[in-house]
């Protein structure tokens, strides 16, 4: 059967691991991937777990058309509690690395627990082995991969590698795959790293079971044929173009007198640490304006001789965030974190609110789109998959004709069809990316629709996926408010990081926006939406979106 796939359950602690079938009934209310993602980490996150503590669970996951030949449109998911935000945080990366975990047989990977010593987990043809990593312990991320693929006598392995900073626990450190491409913002090498895994290594040579393989192939060539010539497939780490970073003046002001070669040396120490690269540089220019402030003295930062166009000053300070030692254990926290420690005031020598919310939310990597800012406010154009959608549910339908309970619409408001778009994108196994239909010669939503048909017979609707997608952003929504409300009381300002779907703000009300601003425009978008605690965490709104079993993990 094309849906006859697995999961893992791995605890680190007891070196175990159990092995299950996805259920159908999973498949039928959220597809996979990112939507499964967040199911099991609602049903296995113990409430007001410590990001980086033991209690808090990791989920690796692969989509439901990851590994059938989709190639750098495939990404792996990584699923956790963010150690920035404590919000649940989803974390796309690009690369092969899903394939690959696909076809060692696993859809899925639930890791809970903490291991005593380092491992690296290495999954291969349905098996799951814990590999010491002792000798890995402060390898860079190249170093890592090259004694990994030494000690396994393989040098095709595909893996998810830690860096120095996220064995440190630097919460902005991110995940680097084998070809150098990242997962970063939220902090996911840190929350890996606070577990004692270096690494994640697929293996595999198992088939995967496609429902109409020579119908898929021709459909691909036809959808490929015509991507191809428009294709922008983003760039490894050791080749970063300045249009990459969002803070361009930022790096303009400081850079303009470094030599190239110093700029790209500052770049590689940055990826070979393991640290997010905007996060860092953002960090790097606080650093600078708190020096000129005088909130950082001398004295704090001992020998680091700082200066804007000194490289080498930069690089001290990403070392010393890297180890978490200094001035560095202080920033590795993360701006609001750090300015518990320097006093509010340190919050205004941020270089902008703006800089400070896309480090704190989940950046999206759109292979087809020209090089933007990660922040998830776009403009809505005419294409239809960016309409609102009014939604009217019929419930799946499945080649066994099993319907699934269709959701009350007055629960559900309106979605922005490219939310929509995305969150279903993620569900597949994509990276959420929105192609003009023009291009594609139909919606984008019936090219999912024909995929899912042939790859694992699943018969589904434009408002079946806008169903799915609706329930698989409230079940992290829902989370979110149980993890910011601990003991009853308010959540913090960074529950405003929980970004919401379809909040729209042009760039007049970006200009001189405060933090707090943001915060109560958040909170105002959900209660309009009927998206906050009161109308959420109500049982029948659970009922509702079929997820009934977590009303009694939510209190």
């Amino acid at each position: 059967m094309a849906l006859n796939r697995k999961l893992a359950y791995i605890d680190l602690g007891q070196k175990k691991t159990i092995v299950k079938e996805i259920p159908y009934e999973w498949r039928r209310k959220f597809l996979g991937g990112r939507g499964i993602s967040a199911y099991l980490l609602f049903r296995h996150l113990p409430k007001g777990s410590d990001p980086l503590g033991p209690g808090n669970v990791v989920i690796i996951s692969t989509g439901v058309l990851g590994g059938t030949g989709f190639g750098p449109f495939e990404c792996t998911g990584i699923t956790s509690k963010s150690p920035l935000t404590g919000l649940s945080a989803f974390s796309p990366v690009t690369g092969h690395f899903a394939g690959e975990m696909r076809w060692a047989g696993f859809d899925h990977l639930v890791i809970t627990g903490k291991s005593r010593h380092p491992v690296y987990l290495y999954i291969h043809d349905g098996k799951i082995d814990f590999k010491t990593a002792k000798n890995l312990k402060g390898k860079s991320i190249s170093e890592t991969l090259g004694n990994i693929r030494k000690d396994l006598l393989d040098e095709d392995v595909r893996a998810l590698v830690v860096g120095p900073a996220g064995e440190n626990r630097v919460c902005f450190a991110d995940v680097s795959t084998d070809c150098g491409h990242r997962a970063g913002r939220t902090g996911m090498g840190a929350v890996l790293g606070s577990k004692n895994i270096k690494a994640v290594v697929c293996r595999g040579a198992r088939d995967v079971l496609v429902k109409r393989p020579v119908d898929l192939l021709a459909y691909q060539k036809e959808i490929f044929d015509r991507l191809l010539p428009i294709i922008h497939l983003p760039h490894a780490p050791s080749t970063f173009e300045k249009n990459e970073v969002s803070i361009r003046d930022m790096t303009v002001n400081s850079f303009q007198r470094a030599d190239r070669d110093s700029e790209m040396a500052l770049r590689h120490l940055i990826a070979e640490s393991g640290s997010d690269l905007f996060s860092t540089r953002c960090i790097l220019e606080w650093v600078l304006r708190l020096f000129q402030a005088g909130i950082i003295t001398q004295k704090k930062i001992r020998d680091i001789p700082l200066s804007r166009n000194n490289i080498a000053t930069h690089m001290e300070v990403v070392n010393r965030i890297t180890a978490n030692k200094g001035i560095g254990t202080t920033l590795s926290l993360g701006p609001l974190g750090a300015s518990k420690k320097l006093g509010k005031e340190s919050l205004s020598c941020f270089p902008s609110v703006i800089e400070l919310i896309q480090m704190y939310t989940e950046a999206v990597a759109d292979p087809l789109a020209p090089a933007q800012r990660d922040i998830s406010f776009l403009k809505v154009n005419n294409n239809a998959h960016e309409k609102s959608y009014p939604i009217k549910t019929t419930g799946m339908r499945v080649t066994d004709r099993c319907e699934s309970g269709s959701i009350d619409r007055r629960t559900m408001g309106k979605m922005p069809g490219r939310k929509v778009s995305e969150m279903v994108a993620n569900c597949l196994g994509f990276n959420g990316f929105h192609v003009p239909e023009d291009i594609l010669g139909m919606p984008l939503f019936s090219v999912y629709e024909k995929l899912l048909d042939l790859v694992t017979g699943l018969r589904v609707k434009k408002n079946d996926l806008a169903e799915i997608a609706h329930r698989c952003y409230a079940t992290e929504r829902l989370l979110n408010l149980r993890e910011s409300s601990i003991h009853g009381r308010p959540a913090s300002i960074t529950e405003a990081f929980d970004v919401p779907v379809g909040l729209r703000m042009t760039k007049s009300c970006w200009d001189g926006l405060e933090l707090k601003t943001f915060q109560r425009l958040v909170s105002r978008y959900y209660k309009g939406k009927g998206w906050d605690r009161k109308s959420m965490v109500k049982l029948r709104f659970f009922k509702n979106l079929g997820i009934e079993d977590l009303w009694v993990l939510l209190k």
